[in-house]
Parts: C-alpha cells; structure tokens; sequence
C-alpha cells in the first residue's frame, strides 16, 4: 500500500487566513519539512511570510523545529477520511475539522457499525451535503457522532439504503 501526504487543516487555515497562494505554500513547506536544500525559486516569492507565520522555528544551520506538523503521512486502511473530510471542505471549508480527531471518530464509528462501507459513508455524506445549506452544514467529526454519540451519518446510511442508493 503507498503512502498519501495531508496538509494538516491548521497549517491549511494559517496559509489561507494570511492570504498566502495554498499549493505553492504547501510545496514550499514539503520541501522544507524533507529537507530539500535547493528550493524551486517560484516558491520564493513567498517565502518570508510563510516563514514568519510560526509553524516552524530555523534552529542550527538547516535543522528546523515544527510548532505545527505542516503534513500527515498515512498508509493505513482509514486514509480515505481525508477524501471524506474534502466534501466537507467543498460545501463549507470551516466544518472541514482536524484530520486526526474525524480519523479517529471515523475509525471508532466504522468498529461500531461493521455492517457499514465506507462507500455508503461516502454516499451518505453527499447525500447529506445536498441537502443543506452550507451555513448549517455540521462539522465532519459531528457528523460522524456528537458529544452524546448520536450519529448523523448512520440516520444518513440508513436513508441511502431505504431508497437504494447503494
């Protein structure tokens, strides 16, 4: 199985709160968290702010202390999250969530409900997403279950499977 890179959501939210262009801020920071020497002079331009924004400390010569893990690299069996989190990000980018935490909600929520594919996650969700408006979309990991463990997501599974969406 190959390894998938994700940016982390805090890093993402930094670059675009200091309206720094995303993907060339993320190769320069790729670049910089694999201690690439030459980096491509396109990514330059940016440089200095993305440096001041505080997601890394430059310590002795090269070496470079992360205060956000700018990347997340996984090659589990559950890194089509970040594929679920992505619609999220597509209707409303503040309820995107953290990569970690909806991770770990969705590892917990698939245990518990073993009859369920995370196809029918994935339809579930859009189904979801369709049918609201994006100001009152739910946060990806509340979908998956609240702080009383109700589960959006299985109402929306049971509903894709009632009309056979699936």
């Amino acid at each position: 199985m190959s390894k998938k890179v994700y940016f982390s959501q805090d890093v993402d939210n930094l670059i675009k709160e200091n309206g720094l262009p995303l993907q060339n801020s993320r190769i320069y920071l790729l670049c910089r968290y694999l201690g690439v020497d030459k980096i491509p002079w396109i990514l330059e331009k940016n440089r200095r702010k993305i440096d001041s924004l505080g997601i890394f400390i430059e310590e002795e010569g090269t070496a470079v202390k992360w205060n956000i893990e700018p990347v997340i690299f996984d090659d589990d069996e559950y890194a089509w999250v970040y594929d679920y989190m992505e619609l999220f990000s597509k209707r409303n980018d503040r309820r995107t969530g953290d990569y970690i935490e909806v991770k770990e909600r969705m590892k917990e929520f698939m245990q518990n409900n073993a009859d369920v594919s995370k196809e029918e996650v994935m339809e579930a969700t859009k189904l979801y997403l369709s049918e609201r408006n994006y100001k009152y979309v739910s946060a990806s990991y509340y979908f998956i279950y609240d702080k009383r463990k109700e589960s959006k997501l299985r109402k929306y599974i049971s509903k894709i499977r009632k009309n056979g969406r699936i």
